[in-house]
């Protein structure tokens, strides 16, 4: 009994530990618009219809290119990704797609 205790608040401890490290919102690409800096995505939530943050990402981002193409795949396809956003370049901090502000993406990936 006590092993199971012990387990069970370890992973409880764990769990709370990374809960903040990658938020994600799983979305539609509605639109990728390109800018002088790079490109604003407008995207809307997969659970609900509803408009997420608009996210930005720059030209001189490392990933771009990979970024870019697979952001076009599944606006043509309109498959659901997911969105990591974060408050700003470089950082690593998860945000949350529906506060209102404009959030930089750090990356999109196919759940499935």
């Amino acid at each position: 009994m006590n092993k199971l205790a012990f387990l069970l608040g370890l992973s409880t401890l764990s769990l709370s530990m990374t809960a903040s490290a990658a938020h994600w919102c799983e979305a539609y690409i509605d639109a990728v618009v390109p800018s002088a800096s790079g490109i604003t995505v407008v995207a809307t939530s997969s659970y609900n219809g509803r408009s997420l943050d608009i996210l930005t990402k720059d030209y001189d981002d490392g990933n771009f290119g990979a970024m870019y193409m697979r952001l076009l795949d599944a606006k043509k396809g309109r498959y659901v990704v997911r969105v990591y956003p974060v408050e700003a370049k470089g950082e690593e901090d998860g945000a949350s797609c529906t506060d209102g502000t404009q959030d930089y993406l750090r990356t999109v990936v196919r759940p499935f």
